[in-house]
């Protein structure tokens, strides 16, 4: 496997065929990877995306460039989705063992499956059709006058028996029997196949169909972290919009790193689901709402993928944050960037001024990426409002 990070640019080691260079001209795979040829060879730049993408010459994994273990990517994804059950703890680093991340999700997914198995699976009544030699349920009078009138030993019969082919079961044979073909190590892919045996068929199709209706009641919680894990390696349900479409990409496992960075932070600020937006009415064009990541109590508050422990705030981002605190808080316009950091949680201040007078502050906190988010939100939270 070839080592990549994201958001610089390397120089091949392999040649890119033609379907390489059409898979990264497609519309999708444009935005985060730009080949380039040169005299000493193919480079290829890499932007805000992280993960595996399976090439016809070499797989190439890609790691953040801020350096996340895969155990907290893991812990961001399910951040992210709004899940509130612990993480299981794979003691590892991004690439330990010649592991990379989708192969620590089905690691995930086994241990989870194997609790399940452990206390045993669920079970629901299920309606069934059976041929009985003696009533059992409700005689079926339709059938039985039409498939067998007058074999009394033969009974159609509609019973309700307990069974463990309920989707709860299906969701997670389906997601072990995906990661039977697709884990990269053989290890993985035997656990995953041998495992699957144990749970009820269903297809990869339908069981991403299921999670993304699926609901969770006091009934069915425990299944609520095998589900999560079934999600990333099924790349369905809640957290399908933070992976790059399986169509387009095939069996790689690209995660857009930027989106669950903003989503994370949604959660660490305690933002509510909506915003209401800063309309840009253009001449000749409809208004578009420009809205910050995150508010706290009216405080704008913007996630940014960036290393900002070692460069500077850029024009850019101030003029964005200028926008947003005169616009959420007009008498003391303040906004907030939150940006990833592997240094302890901390904060800095931008004092925008003219003419020698404040008009804005802009807080930068970094965030410590080695801490669990449910741990920053408290620090982060206090931070927002000193």
């Amino acid at each position: 496997m070839n080592k990549f990070r994201e958001q610089h640019t390397t120089l091949l080691d392999f040649e890119l065929t033609e379907a390489d260079l059409r898979k990264f001209d497609g519309p999708e795979l444009r935005k985060y990877f730009t080949p380039r040829p040169t005299a000493k060879g193919t480079t290829l730049t890499v932007r805000k995306v992280v993960g595996l993408l399976k090439l016809d010459n070499a797989d190439l994994v890609i790691e953040p460039k801020v350096p996340v273990s895969g155990e907290m990517l893991l812990h961001w994804l399910h951040y992210a989705a709004n899940r509130d059950h612990p993480v299981l703890s794979q003691r590892r680093g991004w690439d330990a063992d010649g592991d990379y991340f989708p192969d620590m999700a089905v690691e995930a997914l086994l241990d989870e499956c194997r609790t399940l198995l452990r206390d045993q699976l669920r079970k629901d009544y299920q309606p069934r059709q059976t041929v009985e030699a003696a009533v059992r349920g409700r005689l079926d009078l339709t059938r039985q006058a039409t498939h067998r009138f007058g074999m009394l030993d033969r009974l159609h019969v509609r019973t309700f028996d307990r069974t463990v082919q309920i989707w709860e079961n299906e969701v997670c044979g389906a997601a072990l029997r995906h990661a039977a073909k697709t884990a990269t190590t053989a290890k993985l892919r035997q656990q995953a196949r041998q495992l699957s045996t144990e749970f009820p068929l269903c297809t990869a199709e339908v069981a991403r169909s299921t999670l993304a209706r699926s609901r969770h009641n006091r009934l069915n919680l425990r299944y609520r972290a095998a589900h999560a894990w079934a999600e990333v390696v099924l790349r369905a349900g809640g957290v399908s919009e933070l992976f790059l479409p399986r169509t387009l990409v095939g069996e790689s496992h690209l995660l857009v790193i930027e989106k669950v960075w903003e989503r994370v932070v949604h959660r660490m600020v305690g933002s509510p689901a909506t915003i209401e937006g800063v309309m840009v009415h253009r001449y000749g064009d409809r208004a578009r709402p420009y809205r910050p990541d995150a508010l706290a109590e009216r405080l704008p508050v913007d996630a940014k993928w960036k290393d900002y422990d070692r460069r500077a705030v850029t024009r850019e981002d101030v003029h964005q944050l200028l926008t947003y605190a005169h616009a959420y808080q007009p008498h003391d316009p303040r906004a907030v960037i939150v940006h990833p950091s592997t240094a302890p949680t901390a904060k800095r201040t931008i004092d925008v001024k003219h003419l020698g007078r404040r008009i804005a502050a802009i807080d930068v906190i970094g965030v410590d990426v080695s801490t669990r988010p449910e741990e920053n939100s408290a620090t982060l939270q206090g931070l927002l409002h000193r």
